[in-house]
């Protein structure tokens, strides 16, 4: 489900009836737009598309966009009342394709990173402790699905399986909870490859979470202490040259983790008490 609120004044909502088929252009076919009173919060938006089965791409007019943007932070268009609506519609289409937040559910999110189910040579690599792929994919897999519960949300900060379609979706398959896959670079499907064997949501580049939490594969270097920005990352495995934990960041690898997908209210319950007991 793909979600982006417009502000009501801008000449995109005045030209509405022409804006399908602009989208449509840009590829962002099977979009509904429609307009909500300003009475309206984020859980009633939430039963909304709850009605609406909550599938395909929503394009939400709205008196009040400024409201919304705790709950979906990168799907509202801050654009102002003289904008080009083509330029609005571009500035969709690219919400839509990179970003996709979903609002802000009582489901737990669980985020880990760098899996490599069936790499035999990350055993080695990374001292990990059994001995072979088969055992390893096993072990994580029970790992994983004793803490994540099927309603769960799973962020996976990407490198998820070694080898082609077969063997992912055979991993997938047994996982529990929904699943939010930020590309990594061994992840080399194509996108819609992903989303048809099931995955939730699929990132080929960081995306923010939470307001603050910025979920990537490799550490963002831009992030510093001090900063108000907060990166979850993976890729770096077990390399000392990287903390577990610092103020601003999270390494969610899980040679890091017990081989477990980590709490995100753990990351962000340690965050909060590395920065407020210096």
């Amino acid at each position: 489900m793909n979600i982006v609120f417009v502000e009501k004044t801008t000449n995109f909502a005045k030209d509405i009836g022409n804006i399908s088929g602009r989208l449509a252009e840009l590829g962002m076919s099977n979009v509904e737009i429609f307009y909500i009173d300003e009475g309206i919060t984020c859980e009633g938006v939430k039963k909304i598309l709850e009605s609406r089965n909550c599938v395909g791409s929503f394009v939400i007019v709205t008196d009040k966009r400024e409201k919304f943007a705790g709950n979906f932070p990168n799907n509202t268009i801050d654009e102002k009342p003289g904008d080009n609506p083509d330029n609005i519609c571009k500035h969709i289409a690219y919400i839509m394709s990179n970003f996709g937040r979903e609002y802000k559910s009582s489901r737990r999110v669980f985020i880990t990173s760098d899996t490599h189910f069936f790499h035999s040579n990350i055993i080695k690599y990374c001292n990990r402790p059994w001995g072979s792929a088969e055992e390893m994919n096993e072990g994580l897999i029970e790992n994983w699905n004793r803490v994540v519960n099927p309603d769960d949300v799973v962020i996976h900060l990407g490198d998820f399986c070694f080898g082609g379609r077969q063997k992912v979706e055979s991993i997938f398959g047994r996982l529990n909870g929904k699943i939010d896959l930020v590309l990594g670079n061994h992840d080399k499907m194509k996108v819609s490859d992903y989303y048809d064997i099931g995955f939730h949501r699929v990132y080929d580049r960081p995306v923010v979470y939470d307001n603050f939490f910025v979920m990537s594969h490799a550490p963002l270097q831009w992030i510093k202490e001090g900063d108000v920005y907060y990166n979850v990352f993976g890729h770096v495995h077990d390399m000392p040259l990287y903390k577990t934990w610092t103020k601003n960041s999270c390494c969610a690898c899980v040679e890091r983790h017990n081989y477990t997908p980590i709490l995100f209210e753990t990351i962000k319950s340690t965050a909060r008490y590395m920065n407020e007991n210096e």
